[in-house]
């Protein structure tokens, strides 16, 4: 199964406004560009890319394996796809009839390895 997703935040404030900073739209974190600190790119306008390829690996389990760009700026024009923030990894996914019970990352860029530990999906 391959799972993906694209995220377009613009914000366009009136003339002589900005967007306040705890209402910038951020990237980095578990949920999305996952291996980077939360919270740690933030400005007026983000994109962000995510794919997933996950296969099963037990009738309550799923391996997956994943990538995520993004970036921020500040001028909509300015987000720059060459310039895009990559991290990747795998994981595993455990899961109930119902709902997932938790999911195990590792997230890999910059030389550095980063374990994410969650209850929740992804996307």
């Amino acid at each position: 199964m391959i799972a993906l997703r694209a995220n377009l935040v613009a914000t366009d404030p009136l003339s002589g406004n900005d967007v306040p900073f705890y209402y910038q739209p951020t990237l980095g974190g578990s949920q999305d560009l996952r291996g980077l600190e939360e919270y740690r790119f933030r400005d007026r306008n983000r994109f962000l890319l995510s794919a997933e390829y996950r296969w099963q690996v037990w009738w309550a389990a799923f391996m997956a394996g994943f990538v995520d760009m993004g970036t921020v700026a500040f001028e909509l024009d300015d987000l720059d796809l060459a310039d895009l923030e990559v991290r990747y990894g795998f994981g595993l996914r455990v899961h109930s009839n119902i709902t997932s019970i938790l999911r195990f990352d590792l997230a890999f860029g910059n030389g550095r390895v980063v374990p994410i530990l969650r209850f929740d999906h992804v996307f």
